[in-house]
């Protein structure tokens, strides 16, 4: 039995799913297997079969019968921070998420993808490979992470803002900040 998820994914398209008992032909030309059934004779079977072939297998709720885990992610943009408790505790993995979610908000993929505007801008520019490494370790302070807040606000205010800079501009601010 699937759930709706699955279904929806299927029905949409993502995923090949079919409705059977599993068949060892299932593992043929395949990198990652994820087993969720009820019935740990098949798990374990599964699993070892996978193992024989070389293919990661993750046996849902059996620590053991695993070579990944899957965490949980704080996706902010191109800031991405992976949480895992080595399948100890999933729950704890999702609280810890919300946490981070509540600290790391919608500010912070702004914040980054300025600071990934500013090294390129950085990397333009014909100046000595430390100065540039000093440059981009102060424009990713706590300091300058605490002016940009303060400046271009903390949520929405950062995207009009910074959606009317242009590029050119990106040095001037540079400057501005005494990184220069």
């Amino acid at each position: 039995m699937a759930t709706r998820r699955i279904k929806a994914w299927a029905a949409d398209d993502k995923i090949t799913w079919q409705q059977r008992r599993f068949e060892l032909s299932d593992l043929h030309r395949i990198f990652l297997v994820v087993v969720a059934t009820p019935l740990k004779t098949l798990n374990q079977m599964v699993y070892e079969e996978a193992q024989g072939r070389q293919i990661l297998c993750n046996v849902v709720r059996d620590r053991p019968l695993c070579n990944f885990y899957y965490p949980a992610v704080v996706r902010r943009g191109p800031l991405q921070i992976a949480i895992s408790t080595a399948g100890h505790s999933g729950a704890l993995a999702q609280r810890l998420r919300k946490q981070m979610e509540s600290q790391f908000g919608p500010e912070w993929e702004r914040w980054l993808r300025w600071l990934g505007e500013a090294r390129s801008s950085l990397y333009e520019d014909a100046i000595s490979p430390k100065r540039r490494r000093t440059m981009l370790h102060r424009l990713a302070s706590q300091k300058k992470q605490a002016e940009f807040f303060d400046r271009w606000g903390s949520q929405s205010m950062v995207a009009s803002k910074l959606k009317n800079r242009s590029q050119t501009e990106l040095p001037s601010l540079i400057d501005q900040d005494n990184l220069v």
